[in-house]
């Protein structure tokens, strides 16, 4: 199983499609996307990212810049 991303936003479910359609556009392998309603329009993304994915610092940069992306950090295993 490859890293896991977690990216906490604002911004509805507009601002999902934005994160998924970066990750595609940007073409990083993606095994699995879950989204998550935290509260009110806050929401939760966990990206799993597949093998060959990139460098996961370049991929946060990419997320860094979508507006109303509040946190970004690698899932630890549990």
């Amino acid at each position: 199983m490859g890293r896991v991303l977690s990216i906490k936003s604002r911004g509805g479910f507009d601002h999902f499609i934005k994160i998924s359609s970066t990750l595609k556009r940007r073409r990083i392998e993606v095994e699995k996307i879950f989204m998550e309603h935290l509260a009110q329009e806050d929401f939760l993304v966990e990206v799993t990212l597949g093998d060959s994915a990139r460098d996961l610092k370049q991929i946060m940069g990419f997320m860094n810049k979508i507006e109303d992306v509040y946190e970004i950090k690698e899932k630890m295993e549990e």
